[in-house]
């Protein structure tokens, strides 16, 4: 009998993968991230991204509703210094 995988753990799945691409390109460890999510999420879905974070070894310092992470882009790219390259 299959067993069926909850949201959860596929998204856990992916943030193994994708934690993996970032660390090959970045050549070193990535544990400590902040995720920019969308203003509509409930409490609900925010609780299954920390907990699919915490499946993949990630810990979630933070998550920022994107209005605020595209402000607090443009405020540093425009201020003549940028984080993000």
């Amino acid at each position: 009998m299959r067993r069926s995988t909850t949201v959860v753990e596929l998204l856990g799945k992916f943030l193994v993968e994708l934690n993996e691409l970032v660390e090959t390109q970045m050549t070193r460890n990535i544990r400590n991230v902040v995720f920019t999510v969308p203003v509509s999420l409930s409490r609900l879905q925010l609780n299954r991204i920390n907990r699919a974070c915490a499946m993949a070894g990630i810990k979630v310092i933070g998550l920022m509703p994107q209005p605020t992470a595209v402000a607090l882009w443009y405020t540093t790219t425009t201020a003549g210094f940028c984080f993000f390259s």
